[in-house]
């Protein structure tokens, strides 16, 4: 499905601003953005978005369920595209690197635990904190 379509199918009108923020989600899955940085990366093409208008059309897209809406420990929120399918997140104390990774038996041992507790599980978000062993780690 196109971008275009994408919007016009949440009801939303693909406007300049949109479709660009949307583009700069769909060139990479793995993007994480916060509405900083997607308004700098706007300001280098040459757009004059504000950053207001930038956490609106977020906030659009959220309600539409085009991002998800990520909030880890106390940096800002972190936006990526909706998940095909069910992840998790580990991210790195110092350099704030997020690798996002699926594991059936960590799925079902949380379905599990929630049973255990009295619940049906309906949603979960589940971040794990370490410090990444890359030697490229700009903080190492």
């Amino acid at each position: 499905m196109s971008q275009y379509q994408e919007l016009k199918e949440a009801g939303l009108r693909p406007t300049l601003s949109r479709m660009t923020i949307l583009e700069l989600f769909s060139r990479d899955s793995n993007q994480h953005l916060t509405a900083e940085a997607i308004h700098q990366f706007l300001n280098e093409l040459g757009h004059d978005t504000s950053l207001a208008t930038i956490y609106r059309i977020l906030t659009q897209f959220e309600h539409a369920g085009i991002l998800v809406r990520h909030r880890h420990q106390d940096s800002k929120a972190l936006y990526e595209l909706a998940p095909l399918e069910h992840h998790d997140h580990i991210i790195c104390l110092r350099c704030n690197k997020i690798t996002e990774f699926s594991d059936p038996i960590i799925e079902e041992r949380k379905k599990l635990a929630a049973e255990a507790a009295g619940f049906k599980l309906v949603d979960h978000l589940l971040y794990l904190y370490g410090e990444c062993t890359n030697p490229h780690c700009p903080h190492k």
